[in-house]
């Protein structure tokens, strides 16, 4: 009889003790979901800051597009308007002809 109460008693002891640990395992486990929720929460706002910039960067790359295409346009009137130059001047005077023309004003210059 001794016998078995001291097993009833190491019996309840067990069982107190898988009660202990059962309980401090789910507070363990209720802060452990309430560090992974935060987590969740914070790789939401991750996220969408992500795309956020995402969006950021591709309107600046469609804005320096824009601006390339702009600057390559900007260079192609350039160079037509410097070559209508060019073949105006070639049309009024010869260069070697200017030339010319200087060294003989030059000459006339001091004849006065």
């Amino acid at each position: 009889m001794v016998l078995l109460e001291n097993v009833r008693d190491e019996i309840k002891l067990v069982a107190e003790g898988n009660l202990m640990l059962r309980e401090s395992m789910e507070r363990g486990f209720k802060e452990v979901k309430k560090e992974i929720s935060g987590i969740k929460n914070e790789m939401i706002i991750v996220k969408a800051e992500i795309s956020n910039i995402k969006d950021e960067m591709s309107d600046m790359k469609t804005e320096m597009s824009d601006m390339k295409t702009e600057m390559r346009m900007g260079f192609k009137g350039m160079m037509a308007e410097t070559l209508a130059i060019d073949e105006k001047m070639d049309k009024k005077a010869d260069k070697k002809d200017l030339l010319v023309l200087e060294k003989r004003v030059a000459k006339l210059e001091p004849a006065r």
